[in-house]
C-alpha cells in the first residue's frame, strides 16, 4: 500500500464512525426503532458491506499482537478505577 492510501486510513475510519451513529442516531430518534436492534442491524450491514469488499473474506476476528499487549494493564487501570469509585462511594 502507498503512502498516499495509508493517509487516508484513519479519516476514511472517521467518515465511516460518522456515519454509522448518524444512521443510528436517525433510526432512534426519528423512526424510534430501539437502540439496540438498531445498533445489531447497522452493525449486521456494516459487516456484510465490508465481507463484500473484500471479496468474500471475513473480517478479523482475533486482537492484534498490541492490543493483547496493551489489554492487561487496560483492564488493571479500570480495576483499580473501580476500587477507588467504589470506596469513595461507601466511604
Amino acid at each position: 500500500m502507498g503512502r498516499s492510501a495509508a493517509r487516508w486510513r484513519s479519516p476514511f475510519g472517521l467518515i465511516c464512525g460518522i456515519a454509522l451513529g448518524l444512521i443510528n442516531g436517525v433510526g432512534v430518534a426519528y423512526l424510534r426503532i430501539p437502540s439496540m436492534i438498531i445498533t445489531l442491524a447497522v452493525n449486521a450491514v456494516a459487516r456484510g458491506l465490508m465481507v463484500a469488499y473484500t471479496g468474500g473474506f471475513s473480517p478479523q476476528d482475533s486482537a492484534s499482537t498490541t492490543m493483547r499487549f496493551l489489554a492487561p494493564a487496560i483492564s488493571r487501570s479500570a480495576g483499580a478505577a473501580s476500587v477507588f469509585r467504589t470506596a469513595w462511594w461507601f466511604g
